[in-house]
């Protein structure tokens, strides 16, 4: 509420100082509130959509050629005024959606014309199903490079393998997860190439399913890819939603309200598409599992987190096949397991005995014929 002192700018911010992100966004706010005020953007419904903004990233949509030469104009008086030049090469892009798709001719010319934008990490092209598969198969480049790196490595225990997947591979998809709906497809290749890695070397093997369970409860924590990806999707949209009147909430709004009016009697006011686009079909489905649930309700949108549905949804993971065989006190067997008493490489044959997949020497001999049978001459 009132003006500071002068600071008096003695010698530069080095980039990745912890003030200068703060002076860049005081720096650069006039200039996005202009070209917020002088332009007419994108219209969807009665809703407007102009710029999507972080730091020095700046991204705008429209429906008028006209806005970009205000932009322009706009930029220029910015440079006069503050002496920074904007950088009117490659990295000024653009691209058309819908009619203008195959667009080549720009008011500008020297904005550099582009089938693929890459925004916020996000690969976006023209269209959304081309969109999902290049993000998704661009994660999976970057993710099957980690395992590739760490196939060389000595790993001796299933824990320390699922520790690299966790920490180091499927960490690389939660960004994106949050935001994109993760394809089934995708899904799977994802965790068969978990799969590959985690048993590598390993004569017998369990299903992904079974050690996707928590140690107590036989498995090994391994984080299920679809399970994970829908919760930090839901819970996304639960963040949306709990912030009625602004942009995201109206544009949720707008697609949404219809078909969850009867859980969120709010969303049913002002007007909505009357069909629903793949996007928002998806998130609707997630978010009416969760409601089904009882996860997810219209008092508790604040507190509804990734972790919480993860452990709702996950709780359909199957119990391992061992459970079945013999009839013991298995809690009591897999609180055992994890006893502190238990060195690591320890706590790995015991828990391949539990699950009888140990390669003892009768198993090397009848089933996979690796060493000679004792009763033969």
């Amino acid at each position: 509420d009132f003006l500071t002192n002068p600071i008096k700018v003695l010698f530069s911010i080095r980039q990745g100082d912890p003030l200068s992100m703060i002076l860049y966004i005081i720096y650069i706010e006039p200039l996005l509130l202009m070209i917020n005020k002088l332009t007419k953007g994108l219209f969807v419904s009665t809703l407007v959509q102009k710029d999507e903004d972080y730091c020095d990233d700046l991204n705008f949509l429209s429906e008028f050629e006209s806005d970009l030469l205000i932009i322009e104009r706009t930029f220029v008086r910015f440079e006069a005024v503050s002496g920074a030049l904007l950088s009117r090469s490659s990295k000024s892009k653009v691209m058309g959606l819908g009619s203008w798709k195959q667009k080549l001719n720009w008011p500008l010319p020297w904005l550099q014309v582009k089938e693929e934008l890459k925004i916020f990490g996000f690969q976006i092209t023209p269209k959304y199903r081309q969109t999902i598969d290049r993000c998704w198969t661009t994660c999976f480049a970057g993710f099957h490079g980690v395992l590739m790196s760490w196939s060389s490595r000595q790993l001796d225990t299933l824990v320390q393998r699922v520790e690299v997947l966790r920490v180091f591979a499927t960490s690389m998809l939660w960004y994106k997860a949050s935001a994109l709906p993760l394809p089934v497809k995708f899904a799977k290749k994802f965790e068969s190439a978990m799969f590959r890695f985690l048993w590598t070397g390993k004569l017998e093997k369990l299903k992904l399913d079974e050690i996707k369970n928590p140690s107590l409860s036989g498995g090994l924590n391994l984080p299920c890819i679809i399970t994970k990806a829908d919760s930090l999707f839901l819970s996304q949209t639960c963040k949306l939603l709990a912030k009625p009147g602004n942009k995201q909430y109206n544009h949720v709004k707008y697609w949404l309200g219809l078909y969850v009016k009867e859980y969120f009697p709010d969303m049913a006011v002002g007007p909505h598409a009357e069909i629903i686009s793949p996007y928002f079909s998806n998130m609707k489905d997630l978010l009416v599992a969760g409601i089904v649930l009882g996860d997810v309700n219209a008092k508790n949108l604040r507190k509804t987190t990734a972790k919480s549905l993860y452990t709702s949804f996950s709780s359909t993971f199957p119990p391992p096949k061992v459970v079945y065989k013999y009839e013991v006190d298995w809690d009591m067997v897999w609180m055992r397991l994890q006893s502190p008493m238990l060195e690591s490489k320890q706590r790995e044959v015991m828990f391949m005995i539990v699950h009888n997949i140990v390669p003892n020497r009768d198993r090397l001999c009848n089933k996979f014929h690796m060493v000679p049978d004792q009763n033969c001459t």
